[in-house]
């Protein structure tokens, strides 16, 4: 065989990638749903093409638009990108970076952004059922989290948020975790729903609507749904309203002076020498309900007292945390 600049690759994975989009139909279904306005008679790649070459490339590790003019010429790459079989995708090149850049505005018409966001719970949806065998999931968990995305120059919806100190954009995600792991063999962790608020907005604004959506979209594959929230997810409108759906969730509260006086008797260390890898225990704390919220939740206590992994010695005093939960004790 002659070794040949054009032949030769350091991405060949990419191939295996195109065998699993190709098994489960990810990017077609995708593309195939999408909105294209452009020229057909002027046009090169499909949408279905450009997605490939664009999620594909994420998947290989490139991350940035100029990555592409670099492997467009790539052989494995043309290869698993192309719509055509045989060797022929040799002979072609891929899409350069304005492309992809037109690419975005097409993915930005209000329909294509639907389409993007249902194919974030539809994928997964088609993993599940390809694993195991048209079956449901017996039970999933929805990590339900925000965090910043730095933005430069002037973008829309960029904002100043204090608690980041930076501009931001300050998104909304549910992560999946079958049977509550995320080392689940059916499917690792993955998005299931996302939505893109500006910098400046609360943690907590929009979830309610956010996690209602996302659960429904989980149960079309899982038979039971539960909820795991951050503290500023733990507001009374959030944990009142899930309540009301019989939606059940576990979520981190912050600490506060009465928190604190209810936790002191369980903060003591038993006498005796502590085992040499310390411990973690729940201890529940009874009813818990704040001023404004409609229902009482349970309030646990986890008391987590672990050597430090390079000293080997206890901290001066246990660390612990609150969770609260609509959970009975009797289900978990």
């Amino acid at each position: 065989m002659e070794s040949r600049a054009e032949r030769l690759t350091g991405d060949a994975g990419v191939m295996l990638l195109r065998e699993l989009d190709e098994r489960l139909g990810l990017t077609s279904s995708l593309g195939e749903s999408l909105i294209d306005r452009r020229n057909q008679e002027l046009i090169r790649y499909t949408l279905t093409e450009l997605l490939r070459q664009r999620i594909y490339g994420f998947a290989q590790g490139y991350r940035h638009q100029d990555d592409l003019d670099r492997t467009a010429h790539d052989p494995a790459m043309r290869l698993a990108v192309w719509e055509g079989g045989g060797e022929d995708a040799l002979e072609e090149r891929l899409s350069s970076q304005p492309t992809q850049s037109r690419l975005l505005d097409t993915m930005a018409i209000k329909h294509n952004l639907e389409e993007t966001r249902n194919a974030l719970s539809g994928w997964p949806e088609r993993f599940v059922k390809a694993s195991g065998q048209e079956r449901k999931l017996m039970a999933a968990t929805l990590d339900t989290d925000s965090f910043p995305m730095e933005v430069f120059g002037r973008q829309e919806g960029g904002r100043y948020n204090g608690h980041f100190r930076l501009t931001v954009y300050h998104p909304l995600v549910a992560s999946l975790a079958p049977n509550g792991s995320y080392d689940d063999i059916r499917l690792g962790e993955g998005f299931l729903h996302a939505i893109l608020r500006s910098g400046e907005v609360h943690t907590a604004a929009g979830a309610l609507r956010f996690i209602r959506n996302a659960v429904s979209r989980a149960k079309r594959f899982a038979r039971t749904v539960d909820v795991r929230m951050d503290a500023g997810f733990m507001i009374g409108r959030v944990m009142d309203g899930l309540c009301d759906d019989k939606i059940r969730f576990v979520g981190r509260l912050a600490s506060n002076p009465v928190l604190e006086r209810r936790a002191e008797p369980y903060l003591k260390r038993p006498v005796g020498r502590p085992p040499a890898e310390g411990y973690e225990r729940v201890v529940e704390l009874g009813l818990y309900q704040a001023e404004g919220w409609k229902y009482a939740q349970r309030l646990l206590l986890v008391v987590v007292d672990r050597p430090d992994l390079k000293t080997g010695q206890l901290s001066l005093w246990p660390d612990h945390f609150f969770l609260l939960t609509n959970w009975t004790p009797e289900r978990r």
